[in-house]
């Protein structure tokens, strides 16, 4: 993933207005081969994606922001999660200076489920792999998502 500038005038409304301005940055990162583009604020703590939400890992303790995020429904699985694991959560924004400090990394979103970061603005995370507790979450993630989600197929 990269990061941007380009923030929301109101994070807990899916306004019109942030489909337009991701637009020139959705159409940037495809050009330079990133998956995502990830929020900064004005203190450049890494907030959120364009379209998923964003978790960084340093040590054992799980870093997600609290506030100036869209709070989305696989984000509140994964936090259910985390915490029936008992994962230290500190609902926090990571700043951008540390980054050599994570360990690991994630972004969620419903199309995307659990995705490691294993870059960020082409620092490696952590050995540059998914380790330990992004795969632990990956698990019991899709472990909820087959027993509580149907399959829906086209025209019935």
């Amino acid at each position: 993933v990269t990061t941007t500038r380009l923030g929301r005038v109101d994070p807990q409304i899916k306004k019109s207005t942030i489909v337009k301005k991701s637009k020139e940055e959705r159409a940037r990162i495809n050009t330079q081969g990133f998956e995502e583009s990830i929020l900064l604020d004005e203190n450049e703590c890494l907030l959120e994606g364009l379209s998923s939400n964003f978790f960084a890992i340093i040590g054992e303790t799980i870093f997600t922001a609290g506030a100036g995020v869209l709070s989305g429904v696989t984000r509140n699985i994964v936090l259910e999660e985390m915490t029936a694991e008992k994962f230290s959560i500190d609902f926090q924004p990571i700043h951008l200076k540390t980054l050599p400090q994570l360990s690991e990394a994630f972004i969620t979103s419903t199309t995307r489920q659990v995705m490691p970061v294993v870059r960020i603005n082409n620092q490696t995370i952590g050995n540059g792999s998914p380790v330990p507790i992004t795969k632990r979450i990956m698990q019991v993630f899709n472990a909820r998502f087959n027993q509580e989600f149907e399959v829906i197929y086209p025209g019935y």
